[in-house]
C-alpha cells in the first residue's frame, strides 16, 4: 500500500495528524526566537595593549611584534593584522573560516598572549584579549540630564543599568559616553622648585602613604588576630592633608602646595551627544534563545516607566531599536503568505474553479507552518535570512500541488473514480516531483557549502528552502490527493481533453519547433548569449544596503588631532543637523565623539577609538529623506571641513564590508613605501565611482624629540627615567596611587596646572628630581 493510498483510506487519521502538526507549527511560530540576523560566528579576537607615551615605532617594535610572533603559533590562524598608534597597540587575530568550535582556539590564544607578557616592556597596560566582538547590542536608548552634573548623570545611569539587567531577556548592558573619574593633584613647577620637590617625589610620597597591606598575625594562644595597619585614604580631604616631607627637614600638607580636585578624565574620552546635547547611551544585548520583539517591548516599557520616576530634566529617547525592524519583516512575511494564497486562489478560480483553487492554495500555509515546526527543532530562529528563504519557497512549493491536482482532474474527467485517480496520479508523479524538488533545492546547495562568512550567513537559504520543498512534496502525495477525493467533482469529458483552441495552437508550435530543431537550438543559444549581455546592466552587489530611514556618518579628522578639535567639528555638524530637523527630514541623531558605538547590528563594524574620530547615528523621517540628508551632509562637510575624511552610508543587509576594495603594499623601506602609496592613491582617484580612498597608516603626525645630554644628566644626578617621568607628569600626568571609595577605585593623577601644560617653553625649567 502506497503512502497516498494509506492517507486516503485513513482519512481521519491523516486529517488529525495534519491538524496536530499545524497547531504545533503555530505554537512554534509564537515561541521561536525572533531576531534580525541569523546566528553568526565571529572568528576574530582583538588584543589591545597600552604603552603610555610611546611613539608608534616603539609600540610596533616593543609590543606589537612580540604579540604577533606569539599568536602566529596558533595552528588555526588565518592571518594577523595590527595597528600601532601613539601609546596603543591593536592586534586583530583572524581564525580560518573552516573552524566552528572557536572557544578552545580563543583559550589557546589567551595562553599564548599571557606567555608573551615577559617579553613586553614594563609600564604597559594589558595586553587585554577581547573575544566578544560578535556580541550585538540591538537596542539603544539615550539619556539626557539637563541641569545635572556628570557625576549625578553617572550615578543615575549606573542605577538604571543595574535595574535594566533584571529585565527578562537582557544579557548585558553597556553605558556609552561615561567618563572615568580621576583625582587630580595639580602642581606649579615654580612652586615645587622653590620647595626643592619634583613630581617624582610627590608620586613616591603618595604611593607609600596610601597602602593596603596586611600587618601579619599574632598568636594569643586561643585565637589568632590579623593586624591591619591603616594607610588607605578615607576621603579626598584626607588626601589633601597628606604630609609631604621637604628637603629642608620640615613637612607640608599636600593641599597647601598643590590643588587637589575630584573630576573626570581630562581630556575626555568617548563622549556622546543626543541632538547636540550631552547624553549617555544604554546599549542592550539580548541573552541567547530570546525573542527580540518581546525583549524590545519589555525594554521600551522599562524606559517609559523611568520618566515618571525621575525628576524633570531627565529625558530618555530611543536611539536605535532593531525589534521594530524584525517586527516589520515578520509582518511583511505574513502579508506575503496571504498574498500568495489569494493569488493562487484567484488564478485557480478563473481557470479551474473554486474547489480546485481551494485545494491548491491550502498547500501554501500548511507547508509554511510545518516548515516553521521543523525549524524550531533544528534551533533555527526567525530572522531575515530564514524569512527570505520562506518567501523564495512561496513561488516554488505550489507547483507540486498544481501538478497533482491537474492530473487528478484529468483522470476523473476520463471516468476514473476520485480514489483511483488520486492514487494513480501520485504513483505516476511522486518520483518526478521528488526529483524536481531536489533539483531546485540543489540550486541553493553551493551557498550552504561555501566555507566563508557569507556562506555561513546565507546558509539558511538552502536549509529552509529544502525543508519547505520536501514538506510540499510529502503534502502533495498525502493531503492534496485526500482533499481532491473530498472536494473535487469533475464531470466525465467526452472526446479529447486537449482538443481545445489553446492546445491545438500549442501542438502546431511544438511541431514546428521539432521539425526545425537545429534552428531552434541556435535561436535558444543566441537568446541565452544576448541575455548574458544584459547582465552588465544589473548592479553587482551581493548584499544591498538596508532601505531604512536610518544612516551612519563617519567623520575622521587627520591623525594627531585632539578631541577638542573633534568636539568643535561635531558642534558645527549639530547645527547642520538641527537645520535639517527643522525642515522635518531628520527625527533625531546621536553623535559619538572619540569612539564608535558598540556593534548594534551585523551590518556594522566598529572602528578603533581615536581622538579625531566622530560617528553619527541618524534617524530620518523616511527612506527618501535619508538619501537626501546623506547627500547634503557630505557636500556640507566637504565644504566646511575639507580635511575631514567622510564615510556616510546606509548599513549593509549582510556582514559588514568597510572597504570593498583593498590593496596591500609591504616593504622595508618606509620612505619608498609612502611614495608608492601616493602613486596608488592617485591612480585609484582616477577611477570612476572610487571614493573614500584612505590608508590604514594615515598621514604622518608631528613629534617633538627631547634629546638628553647624558653627561650633564649624570652630573645632575638624574636618569633618563627621571626626566621622562617628570615630563610625563608635567604634560600628561602620571598615576601615583588609587583612591578607593566603596567598590570604586579612582586613580590619583599628579600633573601640572592647566596653564603650565599648554606652555611648551616651560619644559626647559621643569624640576626633574630632588
Amino acid at each position: 500500500m502506497s503512502l497516498t493510498e494509506w492517507a486516503i483510506r485513513n482519512d481521519r487519521v491523516t486529517a488529525v495528524f495534519v491538524a496536530v502538526l499545524l497547531l504545533g507549527g503555530i505554537s512554534a511560530y509564537l515561541s521561536m526566537p525572533q531576531q534580525m540576523d541569523p546566528g553568526f560566528l565571529t572568528r576574530t579576537a582583538q588584543i589591545v595593549t597600552r604603552f603610555p607615551g610611546a611613539s608608534p615605532d616603539r609600540v610596533e617594535q616593543l609590543v606589537t611584534d612580540p604579540i604577533e610572533q606569539a599568536v602566529q603559533a596558533i595552528p588555526e590562524l588565518d592571518f594577523v593584522s595590527s595597528t600601532s598608534r601613539t601609546g596603543v597597540s591593536i592586534v586583530a587575530v583572524n581564525i580560518r573560516e573552516e573552524f566552528t568550535d572557536i572557544r578552545p582556539i580563543f583559550d589557546d590564544l589567551r595562553r599564548k598572549v599571557d606567555a608573551a607578557v615577559d617579553d613586553l616592556p614594563s609600564g604597559i597596560i594589558g595586553p587585554n584579549v577581547n573575544d566578544e566582538l560578535g556580541d550585538i547590542y540591538p537596542i539603544m536608548f539615550s539619556m539626557m540630564a539637563d541641569g545635572f552634573s556628570d557625576s549625578e548623570m553617572m550615578e543615575i545611569a549606573e542605577t538604571i543599568r543595574d535595574q535594566l539587567l533584571y529585565v527578562d531577556g537582557v544579557g548585558k548592558v553597556e553605558i556609552l559616553g561615561d567618563q572615568e573619574e580621576r583625582i587630580f593633584v595639580e602642581f606649579s613647577n615654580a612652586r615645587l622648585s622653590q620647595l626643592g620637590l619634583s613630581a617624582t617625589s610627590l608620586q613616591q610620597a603618595l604611593a607609600t602613604r596610601n597602602i593596603i597591606m596586611p600587618g601579619g598575625e599574632i598568636d594569643l594562644g586561643t585565637e589568632r588576630l590579623t593586624l591591619e595597619p591603616s594607610g588607605n585614604f578615607g576621603s579626598v580631604e584626607e588626601l589633601r592633608e597628606t604630609l609631604i616631607p621637604l628637603p629642608s627637614g620640615s613637612v607640608a600638607y599636600l593641599g597647601d602646595i598643590t590643588d587637589v580636585t575630584r573630576a573626570y578624565i581630562d581630556p575626555p574620552r568617548g563622549l556622546v551627544t543626543l541632538n547636540g546635547e550631552r547624553a549617555l547611551t544604554f546599549a542592550v544585548n539580548m541573552s541567547d534563545g530570546n525573542n527580540l520583539v518581546d525583549l524590545g517591548t519589555r525594554v521600551r516599557e522599562f524606559f517609559d516607566g523611568l520618566t515618571a520616576r525621575y525628576p524633570h530634566g531627565i529625558d530618555f529617547e530611543q536611539t536605535y531599536f532593531q525589534p521594530s525592524e524584525v517586527e516589520d519583516k515578520v509582518s511583511e512575511f505574513a502579508g506575503s503568505v496571504f498574498q500568495a494564497v489569494a493569488i493562487v486562489l484567484g488564478v485557480m478560480l478563473l481557470t479551474l474553479g473554486l474547489r480546485t483553487g481551494f485545494v491548491v492554495s491550502t498547500l501554501i500555509p500548511t507547508a509554511m507552518i510545518m516548515t516553521i515546526l521543523v525549524l524550531s527543532f533544528t534551533g533555527e530562529s526567525i530572522n531575515q535570512m530564514s524569512l527570505a528563504a520562506l518567501i523564495i519557497a512561496l513561488g516554488l512549493l505550489v507547483d507540486n500541488a498544481i501538478v497533482v491536482t491537474e492530473s487528478v482532474l484529468v483522470r476523473m474527467g476520463k471516468g476514473e473514480s476520485a480514489f483511483d485517480a488520486a492514487v494513480a496520479s501520485c504513483k505516476e508523479l511522486r518520483v518526478p516531483l521528488l526529483i524536481s524538488s531536489l533539483t531546485t533545492s540543489a540550486a541553493f546547495l553551493p551557498i550552504y557549502l561555501a566555507e566563508s562568512a557569507v556562506g555561513e550567513y546565507t546558509g539558511a537559504l538552502f536549509t529552509v528552502v529544502s525543508i519547505t520543498l520536501l514538506i510540499s512534496w510529502v503534502l502533495s502525495i498525502t493531503m492534496i490527493p485526500l482533499l481532491c477525493v473530498w472536494l473535487l467533482r469533475a464531470p466525465k469529458q467526452e472526446g479529447d481533453p486537449y482538443g481545445g483552441p489553446f492546445y491545438r495552437a500549442y501542438r502546431k508550435l511544438l511541431s514546428v519547433v521539432l521539425r526545425r530543431r537545429w534552428a531552434t537550438l541556435v535561436g535558444v543559444i543566441v537568446a541565452f548569449v544576448a541575455s548574458l549581455q544584459l547582465w552588465g546592466l544589473v548592479p553587482a552587489i551581493f548584499f544591498p544596503a538596508q532601505e531604512r530611514a536610518f544612516f551612519m556618518a563617519e567623520l575622521s579628522l587627520p591623525s594627531g588631532m585632539s578631541i577638542e578639535s573633534t568636539q568643535t567639528m561635531s558642534a558645527a555638524v549639530d547645527r547642520f543637523m538641527r537645520s535639517e530637523q527643522e525642515e522635518g527630514t531628520v527625527d533625531s541623531w546621536t553623535t559619538f565623539i572619540g569612539e564608535t558605538p558598540v556593534p548594534f547590528t551585523l551590518g556594522y563594524s566598529p572602528s578603533p577609538s581615536l581622538a579625531g574620530y566622530s560617528e553619527l547615528m541618524v534617524n530620518t523621517a523616511d527612506v527618501e529623506s535619508a538619501r537626501g540628508v546623506m547627500e547634503r551632509l557630505e557636500r556640507w562637510v566637504i565644504g566646511e571641513f575639507p580635511d575631514v575624511q567622510t564615510n556616510i552610508r546606509m548599513l549593509s543587509a549582510g556582514p559588514p564590508v568597510n572597504k570593498p576594495v583593498q590593496i596591500r603594499l609591504s616593504g622595508s623601506d618606509t620612505e619608498r613605501l609612502f611614495e608608492i602609496v601616493d602613486e596608488v592613491r592617485a591612480r585609484l582617484g582616477e577611477i570612476e565611482g572610487a571614493q573614500n580612498i584612505d590608508t590604514d597608516w594615515g598621514p604622518r603626525v608631528k613629534k617633538l624629540v627631547v634629546r638628553i645630554d647624558d653627561e650633564r644628566a649624570r652630573r645632575a644626578g638624574v636618569s633618563h627615567q627621571d626626566i621622562a617621568m617628570a615630563m610625563q607628569a608635567y604634560l600628561t600626568g602620571i598615576e601615583t596611587t588609587r583612591y578607593r571609595e566603596e567598590d570604586d577605585s579612582i586613580p590619583v593623577v599628579v600633573r601640572s596646572l592647566s596653564g603650565d601644560r599648554r606652555d611648551l617653553d616651560r619644559v626647559r625649567d621643569l624640576a626633574v628630581a630632588l
